[in-house]
């Protein structure tokens, strides 16, 4: 849960912060302005990450490396297959799209075979919480009209 909260706290204000930022540094820095929907993108593909980084170590405690990189080949192949749709189907905010569904694919696969080898539990409370940061200052900076 401290992971993301911590990740949905720095995150939020990297949304809020980051625009007036691009905006201060002037016409160098126009291309990064009005990213907000990519930049939310990825940082909630790296919340629902977290799930991920608690059941791998699962893998390599009992010695298991070998399952950890099957699933990481056969998700990552299927997530990038989605990735590959996302861009088509969405343009260029696909792309930020697309690493999201790589990312939950990724996870989804590795906590479904934890879950099945060891009966780990999904820790879902950290990545629901950032995502909900996250939401609320992407809100927020729309309702505020900036």
């Amino acid at each position: 849960v401290l992971q993301g909260l911590v990740l949905g706290i720095f995150g939020a204000l990297l949304l809020v912060v980051a625009p007036w930022l691009v905006e201060r540094g002037g016409a160098r820095f126009a291309t990064y302005a009005n990213l907000e929907d990519e930049l939310f993108l990825l940082l909630a593909a790296y919340a629902l990450a977290i799930p991920w980084y608690h059941v791998q170590n699962y893998f390599l405690a009992f010695g298991k490396g070998r399952d950890l990189m099957n699933v990481s080949l056969v998700s990552t192949a299927f997530g990038m297959s989605l990735w590959v749709v996302a861009m088509y189907a969405m343009g260029p905010i696909g792309v930020y799209a697309g690493f999201l569904l790589l990312t939950a694919a990724r996870t989804v696969a590795a906590q479904f075979l934890a879950w099945r080898r060891w009966r780990v539990r999904t820790i879902w409370q950290g990545p629901v919480l950032a995502l909900l940061l996250l939401v609320a200052a992407l809100t927020l900076k729309r309702v505020a009209g900036g």
